[in-house]
């Protein structure tokens, strides 16, 4: 069958499906029909057979179903896989998934780990397998996955832009978690990756991920050293002033204590002794608050280092 009357019928029905035009001799589910017929001979994945075009084109299908149901087209892929050979049956169930994991996306992972089991060679599982693990944010689970399908089909730029992104949400995730360096070692890693030495594009978002990781870290450390000198000055000015205030309230025990006593003595003297006392008292007092002045404002003047 020729790969670009494959690609062509399914384009046919992916309009047929976007004007809803779903039933009768023109409708998408009998053009689908006619597609699963000439897909049955396509049999095991083979590079040249299952064109990239055609796949792509697939893809596009599924991400039809994303919010309408399949039922009609998995109905037909299910009566071929039924009536097929067993080695008819992988085009079959690679056209399948795409169509079922876009509408029950939370529902691949097992019949997925299945399929990766029974067709071990076939790229599209694989590369399928490994979105069910980036989707659940098993970042080096998925690129194992992705890795894989590049090597039964190297240069698919499709499992390489999955792997880029499968890298860049790993460091981002690193990088939120603050773990600067464990991020930079990653991206350095990443960016020598045989995979990518032929991109520029890839590679260079790489290398200004890793310039980034820098700026933040440092500025991080800096923000995190303010921080420590804040809390530093903070505590600091926080002591000074509970000692003034324990010194506050001791020199104001003092003074009630001192007038209070004197009081008590000026009663026993005679008028003339008492108003000397008193008067000698007094300047005593002045020159103790003067001395208490002093040192609270010799503090408040000293220069700054």
């Amino acid at each position: 069958m020729d790969p670009k009357q494959l690609q062509g019928d399914l384009s046919s029905i992916i309009d047929c499906i976007a004007q809803q035009k779903l039933d009768g001799p023109d409708g998408a589910v009998e053009l689908f029909k006619k597609h699963l017929d000439s897909v049955k001979s396509l049999g095991p994945f083979n590079r040249e057979k299952w064109s990239e075009n055609w796949r792509y084109e697939v893809y596009s299908l599924g991400k039809t179903f994303s919010g309408i149901s399949p039922a009609p087209f998995v109905a037909e892929i299910d009566k071929k896989l039924n009536d097929c050979q067993e080695s008819e049956k992988e085009a079959f169930w690679f056209i399948k998934c795409e169509l079922i994991y876009n509408f029950f996306s939370q529902e691949r992972a097992g019949h997925l780990a299945d399929l990766v089991t029974k067709f071990p060679l076939n790229p599209e599982f694989r590369h399928n397998f490994g979105h069910c693990y980036s989707d659940r944010l098993e970042f080096e689970k998925a690129v194992e996955q992705y890795e894989l399908a590049m090597k039964l089909d190297p240069g698919n730029e499709v499992f390489k832009k999955s792997i880029f992104v499968c890298h860049q949400e790993y460091l981002i995730s690193l990088a939120e978690g603050e773990k600067f360096e464990e991020a930079k070692k990653y991206s350095i890693e990443f960016q020598s990756k045989p995979y990518y030495k032929s991109s520029f594009h890839y590679k260079n978002t790489f290398v200004d991920f890793t310039r980034n990781i820098e700026i933040q870290k440092r500025f991080k450390d800096k923000l995190t050293a303010l921080e420590t000198d804040f809390e530093k000055m903070v505590h600091t000015k926080f002591e000074e002033e509970r000692k003034r205030v324990i010194e506050l309230l001791g020199f104001f025990s003092a003074i009630m204590a001192f007038i209070l006593t004197t009081v008590s003595v000026a009663r026993s003297f005679s008028f003339i002794d008492a108003f000397f006392f008193v008067v000698a008292l007094g300047i005593i007092l002045i020159v103790f608050l003067t001395v208490i002045n002093y040192l609270f404002n010799s503090n408040n003047h000293k220069k700054p280092r």
